[in-house]
């Protein structure tokens, strides 16, 4: 009799602690999940087996969470496969440890991906534990996701536009104006290119970025500003450096074009017939081009070199000095066209006034001028 007292002592005692543990055993299984981003702390939920939750903290009881659930599964679900496999868990989790240890627990069919099925069965386990804690859970997954989604976005963008050349690759030199010094550009290629080509690919930048990324998101948001922030400075110098020859190109088509002589230098008659073709007027004298032509003469020898031209065009842009040049220059065609005319012709009198009459007309070939017999 004794014995069967203390049998069913024995008995009820195991139970009733079979029963205490099984609530502390359920906290255990959610915290170990439900941990947030820095692997540290948890995400609301009791250190022990007590479900009691401050009513500040939880959420109300209409709250949706299964949709929720959904959302987020379909955000994680990259390829979508119906599925997150470990690599989208990883990503999830914000973590590779938490990942296998999620998916060795809660894959159930050990087809090594976790099916919504799956999925909704683990949050409803926390939602059950502590509403208050799936919701932040939830909240914590969809950051994780939807950051590292921004941030690869991004560092494609930032990818293509350091790839100059479009070849699907970042150079040395390439990445030099990426990082803005050629010492960090080394460095940085001989810690990332994998396969040592002496390049980067899309997916080794990648890797790099998501190095940062998982240790500090903030840092690796500001860096990626920083390398379009030198990539645009870099555009602009190259813009600069571009406009500049142009300029430089065109100024000295200018000057072949008023350097009759070809004595290097522009004398008054020369800038005479550049003022007359630039102003569309045969009124202006040479007394007017003289005056024009002081200003820019900084020697004040009498004519204009290459040098003093270029200052003098200071404020004009390329295109308008290339119209310029090819005033000039089909002005000085049309009339060397019509002393070849004339001086094939056996009429002097006619010969004159074709010469005259092209230099001086709005004619643009010999073939506009009309001369009866």
């Amino acid at each position: 009799m004794g014995c069967t007292s203390s049998k069913t002592a024995s008995s009820a005692s195991s139970k009733n602690v079979a029963a205490a543990s099984e609530p502390s055993q359920k906290a255990e299984v959610v915290a170990a999940f439900a941990q947030g981003p820095d692997k540290k702390t948890l995400l609301s939920v009791p250190a022990s087996g007590d479900k009691h939750i401050d009513k500040k903290q939880e959420v109300s009881v209409s709250w949706d969470w299964t949709s929720e659930a959904k959302r987020v599964f379909k955000l994680a679900d990259k390829d979508g496969d119906g599925s997150i496999d470990m690599a989208e868990l990883a990503k999830l989790r914000n973590s590779l440890q938490l990942a296998e240890t999620m998916m060795g627990d809660h894959d159930t069919n050990g087809d090594g991906v976790l099916s919504l099925s799956e999925w909704i069965a683990y949050i409803k386990l926390v939602h059950d534990f502590s509403p208050a804690a799936c919701k932040a859970f939830l909240e914590s997954c969809e950051k994780n996701v939807s950051s590292w989604e921004w941030t690869s976005i991004e560092a494609r963008r930032i990818f293509n536009l350091a790839d100059k050349d479009g070849n699907g690759y970042i150079d040395k030199a390439e990445l030099a104006n990426l990082r803005n010094s050629e010492h960090c550009a080394e460095v940085m290629m001989g810690a990332h290119d994998t396969n040592k080509d002496g390049r980067l690919s899309l997916p080794e930048w990648l890797e790099y970025i998501k190095s940062i990324h998982e240790k500090k998101p903030a840092a690796c948001k500001a860096l990626l500003k920083s390398f379009e922030k030198h990539i645009a400075a870099w555009e602009w110098k190259i813009e600069a450096e571009r406009i500049s020859k142009a300029m430089e190109e065109s100024v000295h088509r200018l000057f072949r074009s008023l350097d009759k002589n070809k004595d290097g230098k522009v004398v008054a008659s020369e800038f005479l017939e550049f003022l007359r073709a630039t102003t569309g007027s045969t009124s202006v004298t040479l007394q007017q081009a003289e005056k024009s032509m002081a200003f820019k003469d900084k020697n004040k020898d009498g004519a204009l070199d290459e040098k003093e031209l270029a200052i003098a065009c200071e404020g004009v842009d390329a295109a308008t000095l290339a119209a310029w040049c090819e005033s000039l220059e089909k002005s000085a065609a049309l009339k060397q066209r019509c002393e070849s005319l004339g001086n094939h012709n056996t009429n002097p009198t006619k010969s004159a006034w074709i010469g005259w009459f092209c230099c001086h007309s709005h004619a643009t070939s010999v073939d506009e001028v009309h001369v009866g017999n």
